[in-house]
């Protein structure tokens, strides 16, 4: 940020000293074409040429710079396109994990996974599908219960709010691991 602004101000600096120089040498112009002084003889022209090459390095330095600026100005802009692609990628996954919450306390309860699913829609406007529910609530793998626990720790209000404890989780998260074995 502060090289961008250290670059825009040598930029105009030198788009200022451009101008005073495009103005002197309008004026040196104009005094050789008014004849007063030779073109051959004169020391000014020589001047002009010297004064002409040095403000075209100057041109060229500014359009270095603009350039230079430029893509500094797209840097930041992917920079800060990813930062909002982060913090809504954080956002999702915040609001996916407290669907997952609900889920578990309806579970917990008893609630069938039809009846999850209509139960969430009616009552929090949360609009998933059975299959949605069926992953949430896999209990397949091993490490299914620290999923299922850090929910628990993730949204403890959540829990709270339907006086689910973590006991009650292991219970039932065995429950279901038990069912599975069994037709398994």
């Amino acid at each position: 940020m502060e090289e961008i602004k250290v670059l825009k101000d040598e930029n105009q600096r030198l788009k200022e000293s451009l101008k005073q120089e495009q103005c002197r040498t309008e004026a040196l112009q104009k005094i050789i074409l008014s004849g007063k002084v030779p073109i051959e003889d004169s020391p000014i022209l020589s001047q002009m040429k010297a004064e002409n090459e040095e403000l075209r390095k100057k041109l060229k330095n500014i359009e270095e710079l603009n350039a230079r600026i430029r893509e500094l100005e797209r840097e930041l802009a992917l920079v800060a396109k990813g930062h909002n692609w982060k913090k809504a990628v954080d956002k999702n996954v915040l609001r996916s994990h407290k669907k997952s919450a609900y889920m578990l306390c309806y579970a917990v309860q008893g609630y069938k996974v039809r009846e999850i699913a209509q139960v969430l829609y009616k009552e929090h406007n949360i609009d998933v599908t059975e299959r949605t529910v069926y992953r949430s609530l896999s209990v397949k793998e091993a490490d299914d219960y620290e999923r299922l626990i850090s929910l628990y720790s993730e949204f403890p209000e959540i829990f709270d709010e339907y006086g689910i404890s973590k006991k009650q989780i292991k219970l039932w998260y065995t429950s279901m691991r038990t069912k599975k074995k069994g037709t398994g």
